[in-house]
């Protein structure tokens, strides 16, 4: 079964055009993107034909013709075709890889997280453990802990309540987790 909860991305010019005077974050956010929106059509069964498609998703189980996509899926992937649009994202996809960490973490994850134009962080977490979830349920799967100490970083969208994020401590470990308010003592020092 596909999650999916309903958002609404509120997309606004100014905060591209900042990412579009940083070449490699574009291209960085660009790779994001597709990997994000693609991985909604694999998870439908879509059968890619360009290399790149092939070479991330291998087509295992794809069925031929259009991907049916529920109504919030299709939402997800005109918001982030949005973000493609404004960072005029260009996509080689006759490459075989993308520029994205941990990717097959990332399609681990039950409910897919979608990149946003903002990012944070907290630098040592200074709050109790906190378990993640491949999920934004509390009965998903545990993907990692944040420990006291820690390094979170949040650049992904919000959705009711949860945030995606990547821990650093040691090796990456990501995942949902319900939002937690952040204040001057939750963190040795914070950024975004």
């Amino acid at each position: 079964m596909r999650l999916f909860a309903s958002f609404f991305f509120a997309v606004l010019a100014q905060p591209a055009l900042a990412m579009l005077a940083q070449p490699a974050l574009a291209i960085e956010n660009c790779d994001d993107w597709w990997f994000t929106r693609n991985l909604i059509y694999d998870r439908a069964a879509y059968c890619f034909g360009s290399e790149l498609g092939r070479a991330v998703f291998d087509n295992t189980g794809c069925i031929p013709g259009e991907a049916k996509l529920t109504p919030e899926e299709l939402n997800i992937v005109a918001s982030i075709q949005q973000f493609e649009q404004m960072a005029e994202c260009k996509v080689d996809t006759e490459s075989r890889s993308l520029n994205i960490p941990n990717i097959q973490a990332r399609m681990q994850m039950i409910d897919i997280p979608v990149l946003d134009e903002y990012e944070s962080g907290c630098y040592g977490w200074r709050g109790a453990p906190i378990s993640l979830r491949a999920a934004r349920r509390d009965d998903a799967p545990v993907t990692g802990m944040i420990e006291t100490g820690g390094d979170i970083y949040y650049a992904f969208t919000h959705v009711d309540g949860w945030d995606f994020i990547i821990m650093q401590n040691g090796s990456p470990t990501m995942g949902w987790m319900r939002e937690v308010q952040m204040d001057a003592d939750s963190c040795e020092r914070s950024a975004g």
